[in-house]
């Protein structure tokens, strides 16, 4: 009996130990093969990855500062560097606004050399130095050769003209001759025809240039006078800020008034651009109170909400109710999901007239234009139109618009344009006219 069970007793245990062993080796297995095996995968898309790369980047040609203009950010554009200089080495010498093919990688060897061009030119330009300097002895040896070259050359000159001179004598007697043997009857050409030829050229030309000068001093006046009789209205977006307060000191300086459609903001400072914008007789425009589009026009009942809480606002802070609206992004806007003749039926109910534009200065085009082009591109559109609304904006960023409001001011008052604030009255101005809304 205790034999029986001794054996009993012990097979088990020696079972359970080499099922845990097995077990063990089992799970070492595996973690070994599921790395390698994810490797491998890894691998793989990895050089699928990498095929897909080197055919853009082969059958494509990028522009860095193309390429910054058009996201609008810098950091894709470093990635975009880091990327391309992973690529051709981090050696290589690109930077943003460098334009390049692609399609033929540079060697390290055509990098390096760019870099060892300008060492090269400096070398050059020392030893030209040094070369003028050691020169400067043999000049006088140089001098007198050249001297001794002069004279030669002056006595075979006299020689020749000596010659020429016989020459000449014999030609003038053998032509006189001739002439002699000419008829009397021939006439001698008439030099009065080259002096009236000329005389009439000159007319010619003279009278070109007065109508040329008369033509100028047309345009110039009309240029300057093409403004007259036309309506200018200018309107600023996206205020109040800081650079509203700069703008109407600006207007008050040149003693005109403007228009401003206004978000919403609760602030003190911005409730006081409110007052100061109605008190010195701009007109106060709405443009919705969040400028969120999402917000705005993602139903009738948002838009409803948005609308009274800045007309309470305004009315609240400043005692005036304004009577003109702008939408956000216009009323020809690509960003609204609901259509924009539900929320233009609104203000219509609410009796309220809602304007967008036909000039710009460029200040929301993501371009970035100098202060005189932003200037040309009003003064392009006011000069083909009888009356102007012209967008601008005020909101925080827009420094340029401020610093070209002056030269803007001082163009469009000596050409004769009458600068106004709006108001209902105005001709509508509309990218969806009202009357295509049943």
């Amino acid at each position: 009996m205790d034999k029986s069970t001794y054996r009993i007793n012990i097979i088990p245990e020696d079972i359970k130990e080499r099922k845990r062993k097995t077990a063990l080796i089992v799970i070492l297995l595996l973690l070994t093969l599921i790395p390698t095996i994810l490797c491998i995968i890894l691998g793989i898309r990895l050089g699928k990855l990498n095929n897909q790369v080197e055919k853009l980047v082969y059958n494509n040609k990028y522009k860095f500062e193309q390429y910054a203009n058009a996201s609008g950010t810098t950091n894709s554009n470093s990635e975009l560097l880091n990327f391309v200089k992973k690529i051709l080495g981090k050696d290589s010498n690109i930077a943003y606004g460098d334009e390049f093919d692609i399609g033929r990688i540079p060697n390290q060897s055509e990098i390096s050399d760019k870099d060892n061009v300008s060492s090269d030119q400096e070398g050059k330009t020392e030893k030209d130095n040094t070369y003028k300097d050691s020169d400067k002895e043999p000049d006088n040896k140089n001098n007198i050769n050249k001297d001794k070259d002069n004279k030669s050359s002056d006595s075979k000159k006299s020689n020749n003209e000596d010659a020429d001179t016989k020459d000449a004598k014999k030609d003038k007697s053998d032509i006189k001759e001739k002439d002699s043997d000419k008829d009397i009857t021939q006439k001698p050409p008439e030099k009065t025809d080259n002096k009236d030829q000329k005389k009439e050229e000159s007319n010619k030309d003279n009278k070109d240039k007065k109508d040329k000068d008369k033509d100028t001093s047309k345009e110039e006046k009309e240029s300057e006078a093409n403004f007259k009789n036309k309506k200018v209205y200018l309107t600023f977006d996206d205020g109040p800020t800081y650079n509203t307060d700069k703008i109407l000191d600006i207007l008050a300086e040149y003693n005109v008034k403007a228009t401003f459609f206004v978000i919403g903001s609760t602030d003190e400072v911005d409730k006081e651009r409110y007052r100061r914008i109605v008190n010195e007789g701009h007109t106060l425009g709405m443009h919705s109170y969040s400028h969120d589009y999402n917000k705005i026009y993602n139903s009738l009942e948002d838009f409803d909400k948005d609308f009274t809480k800045l007309m309470k606002l305004l009315y609240d802070t400043t005692g005036y109710t304004p009577t003109i609206y702008r939408f956000p992004g216009g009323s020809l806007n690509h960003v609204s999901k609901s259509d924009m003749k539900i929320f233009i039926k609104y203000l219509i109910e609410k009796e309220m007239n809602y304007y967008d534009w036909n000039v710009v200065n460029g200040d929301a085009e993501g371009v970035d234009y100098t202060e005189e082009e932003m200037i040309d591109k009003v003064l392009e559109g006011v000069a083909s139109k009888k009356t102007s609304i012209v967008l601008m904006h005020d909101g925080h960023g827009k420094e340029k618009t401020v610093a070209s409001l002056p030269k803007l001011l001082e163009a469009l008052i000596s050409r004769g344009a009458e600068i106004l604030p709006m108001d209902e009255n105005v001709p509508l101005i509309q990218q969806i006219k009202v009357s295509s809304v049943d």
